[in-house]
């Protein structure tokens, strides 16, 4: 069962048109009164009108730092990536950042041709590129992408463009971990192939779910003949199924398993090669993160079971499968099952007190400390804890879901009691707040911030202290701030006057503290 707790709202068309904060010069600091003081640094990344702009556009680097959108030039549109704008086009697709942060690209069209844009520079003209196959390789130093020319579609890789077929597989482009690779689904006559360093495969009916190992030198796919399925593994087909799943590799790479189904029988979990028991329904096989061990939840006629290497444990009357967690380290698996009374957290095969309702469960980094939330439901409403450890907390009216520091000594949640959102952190609740986003805590566990809205707009709280106010906040995720240090951290404040908006990158540099 999720946490329950309301995201923060961000609406960058109210933020235009109903909200005004003081602008602040670019490179001006901020140091709060008190102790522990912090300094602001703010860059300015762009100035936007909300006439031109096309709010929706709007996207952030994956680390946070950078912003590009789209901004109407007449009839026509252009993106403006950091305060930088680009060419101009008729039309502008959605944009996309590498991995790293360091790129960004967009299919752009004019005098009907598409280009994919590069970091500004369009490539040679196609007839039509999708711009949902823009995909980055994982070190980000490649990128490939599928067009189409005479009712034909090939995928290009670097400028290079592959044989022509009838179609490419939606979304199938996939880069190996080792970004050495390219593979992808592709249909011609009829038949469907796996192409694999442009190299196509054997030919089926159809062919779904391709997956690389972690480590690159293995993949995998599903492939249907006639009404029937194959799991295909580094081009080898198996045996035939009604259905199956798609493949999952473990972390090593070293081992597969699906699920597979045959009518009249039921489903089986087939690893490596050799089939576990049947059963009427079987969850997400879950790989322990080293590789080492395979979970899964079944269900038979006598009820639910957690099935770990092969060893079902005994029958319940329901299993959450999404419950279904490992430690970091892999030497523990929890998981939220019904029992007689409510709910109970079992972990290790060992079942813990009865709860009403269960929130999945949380493992600290290093796998010691196990944290999760329950609720209750009373004749006066509902009420929330977090049980740490095996210790429940204080009653809320809704708990957040926790967050462990990097060392796994410290936590923090949100949680509400009336009106008012609190963090709590570290068993300490701060100051009321009407929203707080997720807490982030610095790499040597000695900070943490969070995304809070207050009567003046939105502010970062990092230990406790509200930073500036801002018209929105945003991060590298809804709500999140991000730490480039033990004692700095960035995010990106928007201010807004009228119908003109300023973007800014904020740098917080916060004082050592012991913890």
């Amino acid at each position: 069962m999720p946490y329950r707790v309301a995201p923060i709202p961000v609406c960058l068309i109210a933020l235009i048109t109903g909200c005004t904060t003081r602008a602040p010069s670019a490179g001006s600091s901020q140091r709060p009164r008190g102790r522990r003081a912090s300094t602001l640094e703010l860059t300015q990344l762009a100035r936007v009108d909300a006439v031109t702009w096309v709010a929706e556009s709007l996207v952030v680097s994956p680390n946070g730092g950078s912003i590009a959108y789209r901004d109407h030039v007449g009839r026509n549109t252009r993106v403006v990536h950091n305060g930088r704008p680009h060419p101009i086009y008729t039309a502008i697709g959605p944009l996309r950042f590498s991995p790293d942060s360091r790129h960004l690209a967009y299919v752009g069209r004019r005098k009907n041709r598409d280009h994919l844009v590069l970091d500004g520079r369009p490539g040679a003209g196609r007839e039509a590129i999708s711009s949902g196959s823009i995909t980055f390789s994982p070190d980000c130093k490649h990128l490939a992408f599928s067009a189409k020319t005479n009712l034909q579609h090939q995928v290009v890789r670097d400028a290079r463009a592959d044989q022509p077929f009838d179609s490419i597989g939606l979304g199938s482009i996939t880069w190996g971990p080792r970004s050495q690779r390219l593979a992808y689904a592709a249909k011609l006559n009829a038949k469907a192939f796996v192409v694999m360093d442009s190299k196509p495969g054997p030919a089926y009916d159809d062919v779904a779910h391709l997956a690389f190992a972690p480590r690159g030198k293995r993949w995998a796919h599903q492939a249907r003949e006639g009404r029937q399925y194959r799991m295909v593994i580094d081009g080898q087909a198996g045996s035939r199924y009604d259905s199956t799943s798609p493949p999952f590799f473990s972390p090593d790479g070293r081992h597969l398993a699906f699920v597979a189904l045959k009518r009249g029988h039921g489903l089986r979990l087939i690893r490596d090669g050799r089939a576990e028991p049947l059963y009427q329904d079987i969850g997400r096989p879950l790989w322990s993160p080293v590789g080492n061990h395979l979970a899964y939840v079944a269900r038979s006629a006598a009820g639910y079971r957690v099935v770990q290497n092969g060893r079902a444990t005994s029958p319940v009357a329901q299993i959450t499968a999404a419950s279904l967690t490992w430690a970091p380290r892999g030497k523990h698996l929890a998981w939220v099952a019904t029992v007689q009374g409510g709910e109970a957290m079992v972990q290790d095969g060992r079942t813990g007190p009865t709860w009403q309702e269960i929130f999945a469960p949380v493992w600290s980094p290093d796998g010691r400390r196990l944290a999760y939330g329950v609720q209750y439901r009373t004749p006066a409403g509902v009420a929330s804890r977090l049980v740490v450890d095996g210790h429940p907390g204080p009653f809320f009216a809704e708990v957040g879901k926790p967050v462990f520091s990097p060392n796994g000594r410290r936590l923090a949640y949100p949680a509400r009691r009336g009106t008012s959102w609190h963090m709590v952190v570290d068993g300490r609740l701060q100051a009321p707040l009407r929203r707080v986003g997720h807490p982030v805590f610095d790499p040597q566990s000695r900070h943490v911030a969070y995304v809070a809205v207050t009567a003046e707009g939105f502010r970062v709280v990092a230990d406790g202290r509200p930073g500036r106010a801002f018209a929105i906040i945003l991060g590298r995720k809804p709500g999140m701030v991000s730490f480039d240090s033990a004692h700095q951290l960035h995010y990106l404040g928007i201010t807004a006057t009228g119908r003109e908006a300023t973007i800014y990158r904020v740098t917080q540099r916060l004082q050592s503290q012991n913890k």
